[in-house]
């Protein structure tokens, strides 16, 4: 982090840091995660006392039950960091334009029976895969949000399924964790 405020301080342009910086002699939290990547926040939670993990973890549970409709959601820090991981390797997959088909991510989730469940993935099944990146995004994004996302997903099977003869598309999608036919069932309710 010391290394981004240093950068933001010697840059020319006025930034929200620099007038901390010079009118208050420090930058908050809430500040300098604006400018932190994806990877670098990731890296900051691990880091973070296990009480301040706790209480994050704490945080998203609560969000985690709203947007699943349910009271039973309790994710300790393990489990939103092991989430957070594969959501930031798959981020980097992508935008690093890196081969997608059959990738793996290096931790394999932790089972939330409240959500893992609506998608018949067991606690034994891995959950490495893109498919399963997908279903965690469920309990971070607002259930509106996750259905413009879920939807925009199935829009793009099914265009990609339409447009790709030379292949069965099944097994292209199936490489990405994704069940048989998964884009052509109907949408369960988010």
């Amino acid at each position: 982090m010391s290394k981004t405020i240093a950068q933001k301080e010697r840059e020319k342009i006025d930034n929200s840091v620099k007038h901390y910086l010079n009118h208050h002699f420090n930058v908050p939290l809430w500040v300098i995660m604006n400018y932190l990547s994806f990877g670098q926040v990731v890296q900051f939670y691990e880091l973070m006392k296990q009480s301040d993990q706790n209480k994050i973890a704490k945080r998203f549970s609560d969000f985690s039950n709203k947007a699943l409709n349910t009271t039973t959601v309790h994710l300790d820090s393990k489990k939103l960091l092991s989430y957070l991981k594969n959501i930031h390797e798959i981020r980097n997959i992508t935008a690093h334009s890196n081969k997608f088909i059959g990738f793996k991510c290096k931790e394999n989730a932790h089972y939330l029976n409240e959500l893992h469940s609506l998608y018949n993935i067991g606690n034994n099944d891995s959950k490495q895969d893109v498919f399963n990146v997908f279903v965690t995004m469920r309990i971070f994004l607002a259930p509106g949000n996750f259905t413009t996302f879920n939807n925009s997903i199935r829009k793009r099977m099914v265009h990609f399924s339409k447009n790709v003869n030379s292949i069965d598309v099944n097994e292209i999608f199936e490489k990405l964790g994704f069940p048989y036919d998964w884009y052509k069932l109907p949408a369960k309710q988010l």
